[in-house]
């Protein structure tokens, strides 16, 4: 044969991974090779040092580095023994028992492309079609009324998927790391990206073709998006930033309350205004006796020049709300309208500095001239009152309009999460 008139060639110390799947495992065989596009194999770092291989019609002389075989193979050997877990069945060949163990391998071998490649002599082979990182998918949020449109997509491996199908993999994937695309590909994904839509998934509202996120989810959805290529619209930058000032407020107990707030009591003050500073609901949840009624007086006070505020309490408490009221916030009008006889005439004329007062029962029965009322703030007092959403109370409850919502319980859920899910979508629908 014809030897090609120039020196001998000198290898790279490539190894070539040759797998076969078997019926429930698969078999691993390492070999060294001459030429990168030759045919010949080795045994890694052993034979013959100068070799023949044909490539493009002729034959080449090679030089085989077999230090750099020996150091290939036994980088390798280490990864198998250390990360999959293989069996070793003799010199330079394996066997893996799970296709997680193969994908780990896979994952080795692209990441190191200049010493290793792989061969499937038969059956289908699995193909790893990348890796995807955070920076890799394009998201765009949209702003609704109390929610966010959320979009994405991501390329991998020259195909587009959208970010719910993305989501849907990884939700679906039990090989750590790993998202299956199909039958035979995978894409090695972090555990840390996986988390991540995972928690999206688990913040999404209802379900269908709508992908939408509660805004009063805004912070945990801002550190979620955190590392990813999003667009956003001027109303999710703009609540984001609100949410940041918000929570920098430090605002004192208004001087007309006439009482001295413990350091508790200020505290739940506060943090009812941030809460309100950036637009949520705030469910005041202390225990009998640790002054919640003063805290929400405090709070109606702070609120007062904003218009007219409604409090909805159970029969037994509204004479206390009305001499607490006018014991320690004397600078607000207290109209108690259980006992008025023109109560619409008194919601319609309520105004800054006013505090209409009412029982559930009365909510109900003048439901008509509470509901068309827009009041500053609606507080409800034993709010577990509304615990159970398919009650005529609850659904009055739902059709009052208010810029700032508070309740206050000492028990908040009682049986079951759906009264606590229905005191909170009366706060943050």
């Amino acid at each position: 044969f014809d030897i090609a008139m120039q020196p001998a060639i000198m290898s790279k110390g490539c190894l070539c991974v040759r797998v076969r799947p078997d019926r429930n495992d698969f078999s691993v065989t390492v070999s060294a090779v001459a030429m990168e596009n030759g045919s010949a194999r080795f045994v890694p770092a052993e034979g013959e040092e100068t070799v023949y291989d044909e490539a493009d019609g002729l034959t080449h002389c090679i030089r085989r580095d077999m230090s750099q075989e020996y150091n290939n193979y036994k980088k390798l050997h280490d990864f198998m023994n250390e990360k999959v877990n293989a069996e070793v069945v003799c010199y330079a060949s394996y066997r893996i028992y799970a296709v997680g163990g193969l994908l780990q391998l896979l994952s080795f071998v692209y990441d190191n492309q200049c010493r290793y490649f792989m061969e499937w002599p038969e059956g289908r082979p699995l193909k790893l079609k990348g890796v995807v990182q955070e920076n890799d998918i394009d998201i765009l949020v949209e702003s609704g009324k109390n929610w966010f449109e959320v979009e994405g997509k991501v390329a991998i491996g020259g195909k587009h998927y959208t970010l719910d199908e993305l989501i849907k993999m990884c939700c679906s994937s039990d090989i750590e790391g790993f998202v299956k695309l199909s039958d035979d590909e995978y894409v090695r994904m972090s555990e840390k990206l996986k988390r991540h839509l995972a928690k999206m998934e688990s913040l999404y509202m209802g379900s269908g073709g709508h992908k939408r996120v509660s805004k009063y989810q805004i912070g945990t959805f801002a550190a979620m998006l955190e590392g990813l290529n999003c667009q956003t619209d001027s109303g999710y930058t703009q609540l984001l930033e609100k949410t940041m000032t918000a929570y920098e407020l430090t605002p004192d107990v208004p001087v007309t309350v006439n009482a001295k707030l413990r350091g508790y009591q200020i505290e739940g003050f506060r943090w009812m205004c941030r809460l309100d500073a950036w637009g949520a609901g705030a469910c005041l949840a202390d225990d009998m006796g640790l002054g919640k009624t003063l805290q929400a007086l405090a709070f109606l006070a702070y609120k007062a020049d904003s218009g007219a505020s409604l409090v909805v309490a159970p029969k037994s408490v509204v004479l206390n709300w009305e001499s607490e009221a006018k014991r320690f916030t004397p600078g607000l009008n207290v109209f108690v309208l259980n006992n008025l006889k023109n109560r619409s005439a008194v919601v319609n004329k309520a105004k800054a500095n006013d505090i209409v007062v009412c029982t559930y029962g009365l909510l109900v029965t003048e439901s008509e001239a509470v509901t068309k009322k827009q009041w500053n703030v609606v507080c409800l007092d034993e709010a577990h009152q509304i615990k159970n959403k398919q009650t005529q109370v609850s659904h009055v409850a739902m059709e009052i309009n208010s810029g700032s919502r508070l309740i206050l319980t000492g028990t908040p859920l009682q049986n079951n999460l759906s009264e606590l899910w229905n005191l909170f979508q009366f706060i943050n629908p």
